[in-house]
């Protein structure tokens, strides 16, 4: 079959479904992330003080992030376990055929979140600066820290 014939190919439903998912994904990850674009700007809020030969600043700034899975499930990227729980018991020279890699570390974000457009993260992040002087001396300390609600 050629390029030609190939792209002149009347898609099956399931096909067509499939397709049809992976636009409408496409649609919603665009709208997210022009939303997100949108509120972007950290909000970011500093208060500064002095009293006598003391002066300082504590600096807040506070964001959001989100993260969506962008592939398909992969059964080849996880362990041969995952594919086949009993796959031990195969004779060595079978073991080789069964799909997956050898190695069952690593591949939790694959067996956890299985379908394109998952969300495996979405964490608020909080950096907090503290700025001090006292005539020649300095100090500065940052603390940071986030949840993730996934």
């Amino acid at each position: 079959m050629t390029m030609k014939n190939r792209s002149m190919k009347k898609l099956t439903s399931q096909e067509s479904n499939v397709m049809r998912k992976q636009r409408k994904s496409k649609i919603l990850a665009s709208a997210v992330g022009a939303v997100l674009f949108g509120l972007s700007g950290t909000t970011a809020q500093a208060w500064e003080f002095s009293s006598g030969e003391w002066t300082g600043s504590i600096d807040t700034t506070l964001s959001y992030g989100a993260s969506w899975r962008t592939g398909d499930y992969d059964p080849s990227l996880v362990g041969k376990q995952a594919n086949n729980p009993l796959v031990f018991t195969l004779p060595k020279s079978e073991q080789g055929s069964v799909i997956g890699r050898w190695s069952a570390n690593g591949d939790d974000g694959n067996l956890n979140y299985r379908e394109s457009g998952d969300l495996i993260s979405h964490a608020v992040k909080a950096t907090i600066e503290f700025d001090v002087q006292f005539r020649n001396y300095g100090g500065f300390a940052r603390v940071t820290g986030f949840y993730d609600f996934e």
